[in-house]
């Protein structure tokens, strides 16, 4: 019986043993709890890029119809797509509002600044265009819009 016992522990068995695959599994559990809030962090941070480009593209898209047609009040992102000016705003809306700049002391400076506005389904932003960024970028349930 011995003998038997002996043979069987000599054998050169293949496979892993369950404290082997235990250990995998721990490693595989670590990794997970560490990649898959990045990999939200990146969806999320995207979608607030999107609203943010969008509303690059209408006001340029804005600063295109008024060259062509020399328009000067609000524009919604609908009329710019209508007017063929801007492309796929799918999932957005908002509108482009020029001023006429001023300095210090209230003057016209003869520039024109472009005030915009673009909401998706999760998130709003407003402001001047040179100003956007991912941290001017509302949640849109926050807001109350």
């Amino acid at each position: 019986m011995l003998k038997k016992f002996r043979q069987l522990m000599n054998k050169d068995e293949k496979g892993f043993t369950l404290v082997e695959l235990l250990a995998v599994i721990v490693i595989l559990g670590i990794i997970a709890a560490i990649a898959i809030p990045s990999i939200a962090n990146v969806v999320e941070n995207s979608k607030k890029d999107a609203v943010i480009r969008t509303a690059e593209q209408a006001v340029e898209a804005y600063r295109l119809m008024e060259t062509s047609e020399g328009v000067d009040t609000e524009k919604t992102l609908e009329e710019l797509a209508t007017a063929g000016y801007l492309e796929n705003r799918e999932g957005f809306t908002g509108s482009v509002t020029p001023s006429t700049a001023t300095d210090a002391d209230g003057a016209s400076t003869g520039e024109t600044t472009y005030t915009v506005t673009v909401s998706s389904e999760k998130y709003t932003v407003s402001g001047d265009v040179s100003s956007l960024d991912r941290g001017s970028v509302g949640d849109v349930t926050s807001s109350g819009n």
